[in-house]
Order: structure tokens, then sequence, then C-alpha cells
């Protein structure tokens, strides 16, 4: 099976996706979350600080700016090459409705998240084993995180 990615991506009010908005072909797999802030307490911090998976198990990665005053990014441009095959999608939830808006193609190397907002990106983990860095460089960089892939 090759690496698939997608992203769906929601304002500070709307809910982050549930079991029911599992892309289907990730659905069949058991996905495992993680839960990640970036800017906690106003902080330029990633947290948690590693992201270990196993290679060809399916994940969504559910992300907070907790910052109620900076945009920071999640880019993993690295990791993304890894992550390249498949469906890559990424989709814009209305605030009032919860319903996607937008819909967006492509390969995902950056998520850009505004003070409050939330994304979630479902992956199928590269078959390379390797560690990637994530990072944020507002401010000078500091922000980062390591996605360990093993086997």
């Amino acid at each position: 099976m090759g690496a698939a990615a997608i992203l769906s991506v929601s304002q500070p009010q709307a809910a982050l996706a549930d079991e029911s908005e599992v892309p289907e072909e990730l659905r069949a797999l058991q996905v495992t979350a993680f839960d990640v802030t970036l800017g906690r307490n106003e902080l330029f911090t990633i947290t948690p600080s590693t992201l270990t998976m196993i290679r060809g198990r399916a994940y969504r990665i559910n992300l907070h700016n907790a910052s109620q005053t900076t945009r920071h990014f999640y880019s993993a441009p690295a990791f993304a090459a890894v992550v390249s095959g498949g469906t890559r999608t990424a989709t814009i939830i209305s605030v009032q409705s919860c319903t996607p808006m937008v819909e967006a193609r492509g390969a995902i190397k950056e998520i850009a998240l505004n003070p409050g907002a939330r994304a979630t990106w479902f992956l199928i983990a590269p078959n390379t084993l390797d560690s990637y860095t994530v990072s944020c460089t507002t401010h000078g960089g500091g922000m980062k995180q390591t996605i360990n892939v093993t086997a």
C-alpha cells in the first residue's frame, strides 16, 4: 500500500474530525491518533516533541494552535515527500455549519494554523524508516518536533 495523506482543517469553534470522518480508504485500518499542540501557554513549542509511527500504519494527527495571538505552522517537507502517494486532500470547514466549504488537493507540506485553529491530518506512515523534523519558523524557528518511523 502506498503512503497516503488527507487533511481536514477547522476554525476555532468547529469540532475535530470524528471517526465517521475518517477517509474511506483508511476506514478498514486501525487509525492511531496523536494530539499535537502548538503555542501552548503562548510559548513557542510543539508538544509532544516526538511522535513515533510504525511504517505502513494509519495515523490521525490532531493539530491545535493553542496560542490566542500567534499564527503557527506545522511544516514537515521531508516527511511530506515520503507521504506522497495516494490521496492528499485539505478541507476547510465552515465555523457556522461545520460543513466543508473548500477542498484543496495536492501535496501537504505545511499547515498554517491561525490562533485557536485546529486541523486533522490523516495519513499512512511511510515505509521509509527514518526520523523527520517538523518545525514552525514563526519568530526564529525554535519550535521543533521529531517524527520517527520504525518497523
